[in-house]
């Protein structure tokens, strides 16, 4: 969860909670941060809260499947916003490179 919240910061998010934080990414990085994956952040974010208020105990409600759901949407989230990029740039690189062999 902290490498998420991290990633928000890193991403652009200067608002103070987490809340500000995802809704100010959708707006100011929208082609990045889409309102799918801001609706999925706040589902996340939700998830993240009754684990760190367990006095209200809603993780009584969690099972498997919402568990491996999440972590799907994570492991999606940190692939589209750090690895594909990082893909389509050194693809890019190999397409634009002189073909010396003329």
């Amino acid at each position: 969860m902290l490498r998420c919240v991290a990633s928000l910061v890193n991403q652009g998010a200067t608002k103070g909670n987490l809340i500000d934080q995802i809704n100010e990414l959708n707006k100011t990085n929208s082609d990045r941060f889409t309102g799918d994956i801001k609706d999925w952040a706040h589902n996340i974010r939700i998830f993240g809260n009754w684990g760190c208020h367990p006095n209200e105990d809603n993780l009584q409600q969690v099972d498997k499947e919402i568990c491996e759901d999440i972590i799907n949407f994570m492991n999606s989230y940190f692939k589209y916003v750090y690895e594909m990029p990082a893909e389509v740039k050194k693809a890019r690189m190999k397409t634009n490179k002189p073909n010396n062999n003329n």
